[in-house]
């Protein structure tokens, strides 16, 4: 494995922010919007909600509601790994000549990276729109995916969004809309380094070696060296921290241990020295 590869490995998106949702402006023209979110942790699922009415002496009162399904993303993600997003969009039979826009974007140090449709794998397209004019189309759906990169260095973040609205002004404000949106950064989530707890020998060229316990640790595991010998000697994972090793008797050995947690190893530890029994 390269050191390129070791590195990427160790690290994954971690959140650690959100989801935070900010709604756009409530009213627009003689269009006013009752805003709302709620997240239903159990379908793993957030929901904008929105109530319009629109009042003009040509059109009247109109009034119904909006509301769109998006999937609660993950909350740590890998480098390379494809995040999936189901979005799904109704409106009210009653509503007019309005527009109803659904996106999810991914914001990775620019504001070009786009969600790909997997209907068609087009990325212009993977906005999802709704219409509520003259040709009522009342619910729409589609599931759009982004394949989220390696990062480049610890500590870099990454926001991903999910857009609701009728329309965008000028100055980028959406209209009755909201955005939630996730914010990553790019984190080791490896153990670290490894410890020695304890070393007992047992009997002669028996030696119980104890790795330091330590919370999310998954697995253990030991490597030894006798004296002389130019290669390690790696004993099997286990659950336990502690393993009974044999050598022969009156050699110097060293030994290092280290930890498993669901995403790799961490590094070896320290070495640690002693003598077994002559005898």
């Amino acid at each position: 494995m390269t050191e390129e590869r070791a590195y990427a490995a160790s690290y994954v998106w971690k959140l650690v922010e959100g989801p935070v949702t900010e709604a756009g402006l409530e009213e627009y023209y003689g269009v006013s919007h009752k805003l709302s979110y709620e997240i239903d942790p159990k379908s793993r699922v957030i929901v904008h909600k929105r109530t319009t009415s629109y009042d003009t002496q040509s059109d009247g009162h109109v009034e119904g509601n909006f509301q769109t399904e998006y999937t609660l993303l993950p909350e740590v993600i890998r480098g390379g790994e494809k995040v999936y997003v189901a979005i799904s969009a109704s409106v009210d039979n009653n509503m007019k000549n309005f527009l109803h826009g659904n996106s999810a974007n991914v914001c990775l140090n620019s504001e070009s990276n786009r969600f790909y449709r997997v209907s068609d794998d087009s990325s212009s397209g993977s906005n999802l729109s709704i219409s509520t004019g003259p040709n009522h189309v009342l619910q729409a759906s589609e599931t759009v995916y982004y394949e989220i990169p390696a990062g480049r260095e610890a500590g870099e973040t990454m926001t991903i969004k999910a857009v609701t609205s009728q329309g965008q002004m000028s100055m980028g404000e959406y209209v009755g809309g909201m955005i939630t949106h996730w914010t990553y950064r790019w984190t080791n989530v490896t153990p670290g380094r490894g410890a020695v707890a304890k070393i007992v020998n047992c009997k002669g060229a028996k030696v119980k070696v104890t790795a330091k316990k330590k919370a999310g640790l998954t697995k253990y595991q030991v490597r030894y060296k006798v004296a002389g010998a130019k290669n390690w000697t790696t004993t099997k994972t286990a659950k336990t921290p502690s393993f009974v090793i044999k050598v022969k008797k009156g050699k110097k050995v060293t030994v290092q241990v280290r930890g498993y947690n669901a995403y790799g190893a961490g590094d070896w530890s320290t070495s640690k020295s002693f003598q077994t029994d002559k005898k």
